[in-house]
């Protein structure tokens, strides 16, 4: 409440001083006597408006320039503050603070001082309080003056609460449908671990081809070493070298076998592959498509092996028939038939090579999808375990249904 208002040179009044009681204080007085002057000062010291100086008395006044300081001070039970004003003077007085040259803003610390709203003050010439207002309107003030609009409030950012989390529940939960939609184009994961399992079995299976075709090498040097000599040699050792060469030619079946069985289990990888639809799989199907062409000059450099298998049995029976001098060119022949047959086994290493590279690959395809996995479950992880809106632990797979507020 106002205690007392004290006005220095502001407009009519020199230096007046108002003492108010608690009720209805009325100021009476004859027209052009300063009525408005003193609730104008109350309002430049609530609003500071105006502002300049045009509301400084005529007496402190010296052409355009004033001599003196004008002045609004009001003392209610928190203390005095004062509203200052001259040419090199914009201040308010606090009890404890002064705030200088202040524009045309209010310091927050004078309007918490002040405490004033449309309640206690209204602009001069202002309709009467309330009464040119609706019905609606005045409702709505009085719950202002009761604070009963803080359940408005209340109520309203509930809502504005509710629709965020809403929002929120939606997204999620789209969210949850997409990771779900994408975990089941990566189901055949699954299976891809078992075929790499495979992949692996036949990969120690072409480590030990490799092995065993590095020993065939080592040997088939060796017996051509020794068939070079063959035209010195007796019939026995003729016969001898025949019989190493057959030994080869099981080794040779042998390694035939192995590739069979890994080009069974690459038909069935191929098959699996073809039932996905997705990019990745495509990769694998290529690669699958490699080894067809390679699987199929295998068998043809089979067949050269065939060939030189039946030279070889040729050659045998030649020798076993006659050992003579005069049939020494057709055994060059059939030397030179042999060398032919071991540049063929060299080729077909550099394909098992090749094929063996394309293996890698596959692996490396594999182990892709595997990191696709793990972030697929990171995802999942990120997800809240928790209903920001009913408090209940959410399942994914399972429908969750929240409570209206």
């Amino acid at each position: 409440m106002i205690k007392k208002l004290s006005i220095q040179n502001y407009q009519s009044h020199r230096d007046t001083e108002l003492e108010f009681h608690p009720g209805v204080n009325a100021i009476i007085g004859e027209s052009d006597q300063g009525k408005s002057a003193i609730f104008r000062s109350l309002w430049w010291l609530y609003k500071n408006r105006p502002v300049g100086l045009n509301d400084a008395s005529f007496w402190i006044r010296e052409r355009d320039k004033l001599i003196d300081e004008f002045s609004a001070t009001i003392e209610t039970e928190k203390g005095i503050i004062t509203r200052v004003r001259s040419g090199d003077r914009n201040s308010y007085l606090l009890p404890t603070q002064v705030f200088d040259a202040i524009g045309t803003d209010v310091p927050t610390q004078v309007e918490e001082f002040l405490n004033f709203s449309e309640v206690n003050i209204a602009e001069q010439h202002a309709p009467h309080f309330l009464l040119s207002q609706s019905g609606p309107d005045i409702a709505r003030f009085l719950n202002r003056v009761v604070r009963i609009d803080i359940i408005d409030t209340v109520l309203s950012n509930i809502d504005m609460t509710k629709r965020a989390v809403s929002k929120d529940i939606k997204q999620h939960t789209s969210t949850i449908e997409s990771l779900r939609k994408e975990i089941d184009t990566y189901q055949w994961v699954d299976k891809a671990q078992q075929l790499s399992t495979q992949y692996r079995t036949i990969w120690n299976q072409i480590q030990e081809i490799e092995v065993a075709g590095g020993l065939l090498d080592a040997q088939a040097e060796e017996l051509e070493k020794e068939i070079k000599k063959i035209v010195n040699l007796p019939f026995d050792a003729i016969v001898s070298a025949i019989e190493t060469w057959k030994e080869l030619q099981q080794k040779i079946a042998s390694i035939t076998t192995n590739m069979a069985i890994f080009e069974q289990e690459a038909n069935q990888i191929e098959e699996y592959m073809k039932q996905k639809n997705s990019v990745q799989s495509e990769t694998a199907l290529t690669l699958c498509a490699q080894y067809e062409g390679i699987n199929t000059q295998i068998k043809e450099k089979e067949k050269d092996i065939k060939v030189l298998d039946e030279e070889a049995e040729l050659l045998y029976g030649y020798v076993k028939i006659q050992h003579d001098s005069r049939k020494l060119p057709e055994i060059q022949a059939l030397i030179h038939n042999y060398q032919q047959g071991i540049i063929r086994l060299e080729n077909l290493q550099t394909m098992e090579d090749s094929l063996l590279s394309d293996i890698n690959t596959i692996k490396d395809y594999l182990d892709i999808q595997n990191e696709n996995n793990k972030e697929i479950q990171a995802l999942q992880n990120e997800l809240p375990n928790v209903c920001p809106t009913c408090g209940q632990i959410l399942i994914i797979g399972e429908e969750h249904e929240t409570t209206n507020l």
